[in-house]
């Protein structure tokens, strides 16, 4: 599973073909933040790569960004992330592939 979108790095690196995906996930039931809270959440980790072929040859990702999301955990959590992933404003116009 991963997305594909045009991206630029903080650095000026183009990617006119970023292959992204969810490298980890971290489910926790109750917040560090706010122990009293029982809303589950989970820290998925997204690695961008310049293209497919880079991950495919084991090169390291370009980008590695955590972002924070509550999952229903009655549903598989990694479609869950990458609807998550989607959803942030930088990933506007990704397509799964």
């Amino acid at each position: 599973m991963a997305i594909t979108k045009n991206y630029t790095t903080d650095q000026g690196v183009v990617c006119p073909n970023a292959y992204i995906v969810i490298g980890n996930i971290n489910y926790t039931k109750f917040p560090p933040v706010v122990p009293s809270v029982t809303i589950p959440t989970a820290t998925a980790t997204a690695q961008v790569y310049f293209a497919q072929a880079n991950r495919e040859a084991n090169q390291k990702p370009l980008v590695t960004f955590n972002l924070v999301f509550s999952p229903d955990m009655t549903q598989n959590i990694v479609p869950q992330a990458y609807t998550a992933l989607k959803a942030l404003p930088e990933m506007a116009g990704a397509v799964d592939c």
